[in-house]
Order: C-alpha cells, then sequence, then structure tokens
C-alpha cells in the first residue's frame, strides 16, 4: 500500500476560531485551508531533507490532524519502504515545525490512528499499528503538550507497548474520557482472520507508569465485527462509557 501520490486518506480537522481546515496528504504534507476560499495559507512538508530539525524525515499522512486551543497541530506518519519514517509531529500554528519525535530517527511502527487530547490539554496519546511480527508490538505513546522546545527536551512522557493474548496488536482508534482514562482499539489476527478489542488504560502522571483499567485488560467482541474503527464515549455523572 502507497499513499504518495497525494490522496487524502484521513478526515481534515477544522478550526472555526481561526477559519481553517487542516488536512495531510499521502505526498507527506500537511495543509492548512481557508475555510472560505479554499486557499492554502502554508503548508508542512514532512519530505524535506534540507530541514535541519527534519534530517530524515518524511511519511505519509494518514490521520487526521489534531489541533489545540493555541493552533498546535498534532499527526503522525506511515512510513512506506526504505525512504519513509514513521514519526509523530508538532506543528505551530503559522506552519512552522515545533517538534519531531524521534528526533534523528523511525520508530519501528506506523501511525494509523488519530491523536486525542487529554481533557486538561496538558497531554496528547497516539497509537501506532505494528509492522507485523510478535516481536514488533505497538505502543500507545503520551506527549507533553506544553512542549516547545526542537531539542532542549524530549516531548515523549511515556510509552506502553500494547498486545493481547500473546499477539501483536493493530491499533485503528483511540480516545480519553473526561477522567483521564483512554480508551484503544484495534484488532489482532487470529487464524485466517481478525478479532477486535478494545482497552481502557489509566495514564498515573509524572511518576507512574500507566496501567489498565480493566482487571480483563481486553474485551473481545463477540458481534462478528473484525476490528474497531471508532469509539464514542457517553459521560454522564462523572462516569465514562465507551461504544464502539
Amino acid at each position: 500500500m502507497n499513499w504518495y501520490d497525494g490522496t487524502v486518506e484521513g478526515q481534515p480537522a477544522y478550526d472555526a476560531g481561526r477559519g481553517v481546515l487542516y488536512v495531510g496528504r499521502g505526498d507527506g504534507k500537511l495543509y492548512a485551508t481557508d475555510e472560505n476560499t479554499g486557499e492554502i495559507r502554508w503548508r508542512y512538508v514532512t519530505f524535506n531533507p534540507d530541514d535541519p530539525d527534519d534530517p530524515d524525515g518524511g511519511g505519509e499522512i494518514v490521520t487526521a490532524p489534531l489541533f489545540t486551543d493555541d493552533g498546535t497541530v498534532y499527526f503522525g506518519t506511515w512510513g512506506e519502504g526504505g525512504y519513509e519514517t514513521n514519526a509523530f509531529y508538532a506543528v505551530n500554528p503559522n506552519g512552522s515545525l515545533r517538534w519531531r519525535w524521534p528526533a534523528d530517527d523511525s520508530i519501528p511502527h506506523r501511525f494509523y490512528a488519530s491523536s486525542a487530547l487529554s481533557a486538561d490539554g496538558r497531554t496528547v496519546y497516539a497509537s501506532t499499528i505494528t509492522d507485523g511480527g510478535d516481536n514488533n508490538p505497538s505502543s500507545l505513546y503520551a506527549f507533553r503538550h506544553a512542549c516547545g522546545a526542537l531539542r532542549a527536551a524530549s516531548p515523549l512522557r511515556w510509552e506502553m507497548e500494547l498486545s493481547h493474548a500473546a499477539s501483536s496488536l493493530f491499533t485503528t482508534t483511540l480516545a480519553v474520557g473526561s477522567d483521564g482514562t483512554v480508551y484503544v482499539g484495534g484488532y489482532i489476527s487470529r487464524g485466517l482472520g481478525t478479532v477486535p478489542v478494545l482497552a481502557a488504560i489509566r495514564d498515573n502522571g509524572p511518576n507512574r507508569p500507566p496501567e489498565y483499567v480493566w482487571e480483563t485488560s481486553w474485551v473481545e467482541l463477540e458481534n462478528g465485527a473484525q476490528f474497531i474503527h471508532g469509539i464514542g464515549l457517553r459521560e454522564e455523572s462523572g462516569h465514562t462509557t465507551p461504544s464502539m
């Protein structure tokens, strides 16, 4: 699979306050487009070997961008082949790079699920889809939203490997409840088919590792579904109920 011809695979993000639509393309470019005229206000190019802060950059954008109140735009990339990389980006409101993680290399899995913001606005969560093989599990990442330096400090707060029944998880979607619980959905391969799975994970803050909320860790759906491609959260009286 290769989206390098520049097709739009992910959903756009609409910033009503700034009157702009953010959308990524398979050519590795993030576009900020005026909502009224369709004019491109700016584009951030990940395939740019001349950028000293994105030296080996370049990856297809197949996720929906995420923007925050201060205008920072977050997205992950899908590397295809030896010339593309898997990385997570924070781009400033003017289209310049705030940071890329990892700064000088590529992680071994691709970003497919769109990222999510914590209720307090301090943490951005992103998950990966494994490139295959149970020895290469996917991960859930927590990034500091307030991190502004390109290389002074890593924006990564923690990383958690994701697997189920000794199988690597292909993460396809995630969401965050008002109580801070992170819900990750996806599927594993089993036999000739796939099994959809869902996890609830608690972020315990800066000094303790994250942990599963549910005692069983994962819930396997039994309605014939093959994967989870969206999570809805119902918030009522401080209690969050996920639905797929």
